[in-house]
């Protein structure tokens, strides 16, 4: 476990992208838990804000301080800021 503590650590602020190359964000955060470690990857589209939760075996590092992410265990996290982001991407309040 100390050693997926001193990895996790590092991971913070890290660029994550998947596996085509696409980028996702940057890693906010580590979540420890009894079955692992998880790592919070928070990405920003164009007033849209999406949080995603990886395992930390879902995720390999590349150079220049990128990860790279195994998308298909990805499990996005709901929040306020998706919602808010949806509705002033869609223009529905423009007069």
């Amino acid at each position: 476990m100390a050693s997926q503590s001193r990895v996790a650590a590092t991971l913070v602020g890290c660029v994550a992208v998947d596996t085509e190359g696409r980028r996702l964000g940057h890693v906010i955060g580590v979540i420890h838990r009894a079955r692992g470690v998880d790592v919070l990857i928070e990405g920003r589209r164009w007033l849209r804000r999406r949080n995603y939760r990886f395992a930390l075996e879902d995720v390999i590092p590349v150079d220049d301080g990128r990860l790279r992410v195994t998308v298909a265990h990805a499990r996005g996290l709901p929040g306020v800021a998706d919602e808010v982001g949806s509705h002033l991407a869609t223009g529905a309040d423009r007069r």
